[in-house]
């Protein structure tokens, strides 16, 4: 008989019945059943439960139930559920509760817990109800399996089919984790089309195969400890032999019998997703990349002492050739593995360890050829504290008095020669006439510079590049990252008053208004440039005829003055960054840093090979121009190397007699004026030697 013949009035009634009824018909059929004291589903299990037919005459149709119960009377014809004729109510009536009468019967949301245990483990692990995640709703076995198209796991076509797991389990997963699964070596297989083994007969690996089906851990082995310990058992399906050194070896002891959760497991090398075939580059165990994996445990000083594990062997052994060799990239090198094998790992006095005495000149002969006893008595761990024989410890004090005494004797005979030299130049200067090149106000503010700028370069590369050898006196001294930080916006201080203090000098003083109208930049400059290039190639015989300010000073001076405004501007943005980002947007502050870094780049290059050069290199002024420390050149140097200076000064009357001596040209006190030598010396000062 068809359901519409037994039930006749269930489906008018479906598509008639408006939604605000059935609160009204519940708490109806409640009362009924209150006062007759008999339950509802007592009274409806007198007639004869709906069979699927009956429950698709309004479940099939739109129009009556709506798209959330809308069924495919197609999913409801294959698979294993409809092999074994399971019927609706077979699965909505095991989860319902008195709230979920309706005028069939007690009818809820389907529970599978009923006929498959499976139910259980799904609430134990992860995915259960507590397992929800930044407010993502818990799985339930419909969100893998399928509503009611529930195929079996073999069938290629079923959402948890070896093939499909991954897809099915990206719904929810980041893509990342998923991606990285895909691209390993694990996901390369689960892929193929293969649906259960690969050639060899080995199971294929899919999400399942290390997560469990349904009772599923958190992959952080901190949450999770249970997991890491999963996955070794997980492992040893597929990996048998592998898992089987492990488990004797120190780490799988560890682990397995002494609880200690912090050891090595597969997951721990190998990671979890990205695993790829040792000889990828891309593999954690990588030749030139599993020392860096070792380090993360035998390089933790927590975990040195808890395990009372040698405390240098990964900085003695990067040390050593084969370290230094690896880290340049040469993947034939030896590395942990090599040595201490991947995964039967044991201890050195174990006598099935690699490194055993009597097993080291088999594991060194694997690289070198014909190793002897007396090869293998070197030492691969090299530190200052390794046992070694008596004669090297001797040889190695001797060289370093060797080497302290020979470099310190160099340094302090050129330290010599470089004074006496200075002084003999500083007394033919003396007995030369001379003229005052900076005032004693522009060598303070030439001062201030240099003390700022050094101190700036240093501590704002030493805060980019922490860990640089030339930051060992920052350490040494025990700063933190914070009074660096400190230590560099105080330095910062520096150029930004003495760039306020030199715009003031240039308005209001007078000195500084003459040296202002010699430093703007013209025409004149750019064939000064080409006429001394056409002189240093030889196409010239003389040089450009110089006047106070050549090309060469007034581009570092504009430099300077480039170089002080953007660093300015762009440090005070990191410097107060939050109020920053309060009126710029986020892209403006980091081209902000990108720009201050960068210009700190050029800045400190710019001096090294521009100013460097002229003041120290300069065979003419070589090994240092004083006119930083007194602010004097000779008559003799000015001649030549400033004739359009001489010239005007020569002109004006302005210079000192030959042969009147160091103190020919001093006169008033400086930035006052006065008839003579005094003036005119005040007239050739300026910024630069």
């Amino acid at each position: 008989m068809r359901s519409s013949q037994r039930y006749p009035q269930t489906k008018r009634r479906c598509r008639s019945r408006a939604p605000a009824v059935r609160p009204v018909l519940f708490a109806a059929l409640l009362g009924v059943a209150t006062a007759t004291g008999r339950p509802f589903s007592a009274a409806a299990a007198d007639r004869e439960p709906p069979s699927n037919a009956s429950c698709l005459d309004c479940h099939s149709e739109r129009e009556v139930v709506g798209p959330r119960y809308l069924v495919d009377p197609g999913d409801l014809a294959v698979g294993p559920h409809a092999a074994a004729a399971v019927q609706c109510v077979d699965c909505h009536t095991k989860a319902a509760t008195v709230a979920d009468l309706t005028e069939h019967g007690r009818l809820g949301r389907a529970s599978c817990d009923g006929c498959h245990e499976a139910a259980a483990e799904l609430a134990a692990g992860e995915h259960s109800s507590t397992g929800v995640v930044a407010g993502r709703r818990s799985p339930s076995c419909s969100t893998c399996h399928g509503l009611h198209r529930i195929l079996a796991v073999g069938d290629p076509a079923s959402p948890v089919a070896p093939a499909r797991q991954a897809a099915t389990c990206g719904q929810c997963h980041r893509a990342a984790v998923i991606g990285s699964f895909l691209a390993s070596v694990h996901g390369r297989a689960a892929g193929d089309s293969t649906p259960a083994k690969d050639a060899s007969g080995s199971p294929r690996p899919r999400c399942s195969s290390c997560h469990g089906p349904h009772r599923i851990e958190h992959g952080d082995v901190l949450r999770s400890p249970r997991f890491k310990l999963a996955m070794v058992t997980a492992c040893s399906g597929c990996h048998p032999k592998v898992a089987a050194e492990y488990r004797g070896s120190v780490h799988g002891v560890a682990l397995l019998q002494r609880n200690a959760i912090e050891s090595a497991s597969c997951v721990d090398c190998h990671r979890g997703h990205e695993i790829y075939r040792p000889g990828d580059p891309r593999a954690a165990v990588f030749a030139t990349r599993v020392t860096d994996d070792c380090a993360k445990c035998h390089a933790d000083a927590t975990l040195i002492r808890r395990f009372n594990l040698p405390g240098n062997v990964v900085e003695s052994f990067q040390l050593s050739y084969h370290g230094l060799a690896g880290r340049e990239g040469d993947v034939r090198v030896a590395n942990c593995a090599t040595c201490h094998e991947f995964h039967a790992v044991y201890r050195a006095t174990d006598p099935r360890s690699s490194i055993h005495p009597r097993n080291l000149a088999k594991t060194c002969g694997k690289c070198h050829l014909g190793a002897t006893d007396r090869f293998i008595q070197g030492t691969i761990h090299v530190s200052a504290g390794s046992q070694q024989h008596r004669a090297v410890a001797v040889v190695r004090a001797l060289y370093v008095w060797l080497i302290a005494m020979i470099l310190g004797g160099m340094a302090l005979h050129n330290v010599l020669d470089f004074l006496r030299k200075m002084r003999l130049r500083r007394a033919r200067q003396a007995a030369e006439p001379t003229i005052e090149r900076l005032t004693r106000l522009e060598r303070r503010q030439h001062a201030v510079l240099i003390a700022s700028f050094f101190l700036l370069g240093y501590t704002g590369f030493a805060l980019r590049y922490p860990g640089a050898w030339w930051v060992a006196p920052l350490r040494w001294a025990g700063t933190t990252e914070v009074f660096r930080s400190l230590l560099h916006r105080v330095a910062g201080v520096g150029p930004i008053l003495a760039g306020l203090f030199h715009l003031g000098f240039l308005r209001w003083h007078r000195r500084g208004r003459e040296q202002w109208t010699q430093l703007v930049p013209r025409l004149r400059d750019v064939h000064e440039l080409i006429d001394n290039v056409r002189y240093y190639l030889g196409r010239r015989p003389h040089p450009p005829r110089f006047g106070r300010f050549g090309y060469i000073e007034k581009a570092e001076y504009w430099a300077l003055v480039w170089g002080t405004a953007v660093m300015a501007i762009t440090g005070l943005v990191m410097w107060f960054q939050v109020q920053a980002l309060r009126w710029l947007p986020r892209w403006v502050f980091d081209v902000c840093a990108t720009v201050h870094f960068y210009e700190a780049i050029l800045a400190v290059s710019a001096i090294v090979v521009w100013h460097f050069y002229f003041v120290m290199v300069n065979p003419e002024d070589a090994p240092l121009s004083t006119v930083f420390l007194d602010g004097r050149v000779t008559l003799e140097h000015l001649r030549e190397h400033r004739p359009a200076e001489y010239d005007e000064l020569v002109r004006r009357g302005a210079l000192p007699s030959e042969g009147a001596g160091e103190g020919a040209s001093e006169g008033p006190a400086e930035g006052s004026g006065g008839p003579g030598e005094g003036r005119a010396a005040r007239e050739s000062g300026g910024p630069e030697a």
